[in-house]
């Protein structure tokens, strides 16, 4: 049996307040550069104001597969309405395993890599406050277990 390791190779933080279709517009130019056109899923935050980014990116018909998730303080993930409702502790735990196993690697040369291990370190389940980063990283992390 082999064990899959997940790089993170790319890691961007776009300002607050920045226009909804500027974000698409962003988003769309990553999903361009290869490896990852038609071989990638975008994975969004559609936790209160991720909705209408969800919306917009959903609008914009992207080439790449769209998998929305809502953290959620539940016990069990469910699917409902286009939307994944996933526990915040469930997708901490997958990644947090994946961290224990050494199999998520975070590239040194990227600009936001020691933010990111911060945030890595400091997250906790039952934390209300959460690093972006890190919850994106969980998130990506629980749609590749979820769905290879």
């Amino acid at each position: 049996m082999t064990e899959t390791t997940r790089e993170i190779c790319h890691l961007e933080r776009i300002p607050l307040r920045t226009p909804y279709d500027e974000v698409v517009r962003r988003i769309e130019k990553l999903m361009e550069r290869e490896p990852l056109p038609g071989r990638s899923t975008l994975v969004v935050d559609a936790t209160g104001p991720g909705t209408p980014v969800v919306d917009h990116i959903r609008r914009a018909r992207m080439s790449a597969g769209l998998v929305s998730i809502s953290i959620t303080a539940g016990e069990k993930a469910t699917h409902s309405a286009g939307i994944n409702h996933v526990p915040k502790p469930q997708l901490i735990s997958n990644l947090q395993l994946l961290l224990q196993n050494r199999r998520l690697k975070i590239a040194n040369q990227l600009h936001e890599a020691r933010t990111l291990r911060k945030e890595l370190l400091e997250m906790r389940a039952s934390s209300v406050h959460h690093g972006d980063l890190a919850m994106a990283v969980a998130l990506a992390a629980w749609q590749a277990r979820t769905r290879p």
